[in-house]
């Protein structure tokens, strides 16, 4: 009667926390990566939010100093 039983690979306990241990290191590995990408796209954000409200706050000062200028030559030649 042939034996038809499929052959299970037994590993020692040391090699399955040594297989445990490598895919937990890919892992963080991985993560540590992705961690890297999100810190240097937050600061490409910051950076971008930065100009942005720089270049919005100088626009802002600009039209007041506009509006404060055209403000007093309009009530000059009011009089």
């Amino acid at each position: 009667m042939p034996q038809n039983k499929k052959k299970i690979h037994v590993t020692k306990p040391i090699d399955a926390l040594r297989e445990l241990f490598e895919g937990q290191q890919l892992e963080i590995n991985e993560l540590a990566e992705t961690v890297k990408k999100q810190q240097d796209e937050i600061r490409t954000l910051k950076a971008k939010w930065s100009a942005k409200e720089s270049l919005e706050r100088e626009e802002k000062e600009r039209l007041e100093r506009e509006a404060d200028t055209s403000w007093f030559w309009a009530a000059r030649t009011s009089d």
